[in-house]
């Protein structure tokens, strides 16, 4: 039981830490962007917008046109939860090319690339803003649902190992009264000495009547 308890530890542990590490490594990922990731965008497109879980800093933008050619545009917002490029509004169909570096809040060196199309017949983006992003207060509930969620399942594990435990004790002390009850019971041997001592009588009975007759003579 020690052992499984042991067991039970190191993975409530192994789950926190999970829990814990989530927020912060998910703070240099991208929440969405307008333009984002694979879209369609039509109508008049002269803007991109990057949401993150968390706030970023120094971003830079590049943007490659169907013609392999950079864009002349230039950064508007390049710190918080919300950056903001913007470039003359785009005329050739077909795909972009998007690059962006970052700074994280605790110093990482982040970049990456997405591409998305350009098709006037296609939907229009639209701006993105602080309703698109989650605040500390959603994150401080996310991560203590997720305590809550772990601290409840390494109940119902130890619950689970405790019962099985004392099934398993149950079980062994039944077999060991069940041996106590079958050594109790009494031996062949034992009768057949009883036997043998009503027959050792009846041995002394038919010897006094032998020696019955030379008496009366």
């Amino acid at each position: 039981m020690g052992r499984r308890l042991r067991h039970a530890g190191v993975l409530l542990a192994i789950c926190l830490s999970l829990v814990w590490a989530s927020p912060s490594s998910a703070h240099t990922e991208l929440l969405q962007g307008s333009p984002g990731p694979a879209q369609q965008a039509g109508g008049t497109v002269d803007f991109v917008d990057l949401a993150f879980f968390e706030p970023v800093s120094d971003v830079v933008i590049e943007i490659e046109g169907p013609d392999g050619q950079l864009l002349d545009g230039a950064m508007v917002v390049a710190d918080g939860q919300i950056i903001r490029y913007e470039m003359p509004a785009l005329t050739d169909v077909g795909r972009y090319i998007l690059r962006y570096t970052m700074t994280s809040a605790d110093g990482d060196f982040t970049e990456s690339t997405y591409f998305f199309e350009f098709d006037p017949a296609a939907l229009q983006p639209t701006r993105l803003g602080e309703a698109d992003v989650p605040n500390n207060r959603s994150r401080n509930i996310a991560v203590a649902a997720g305590f809550v969620f772990v601290a409840c399942l390494i109940g119902a594990l130890l619950i689970g190992l405790s019962s099985l435990e004392r099934r398993r004790a149950e079980s062994t002390e039944g077999v060991a009264a069940d041996e106590d009850k079958a050594d109790g019971n009494d031996e062949p041997g034992d009768d057949w000495e009883g036997d043998t001592s009503d027959l050792s009588d009846t041995a002394e009975v038919a010897s006094s009547d032998v020696s019955s007759p030379s008496d009366t003579s």
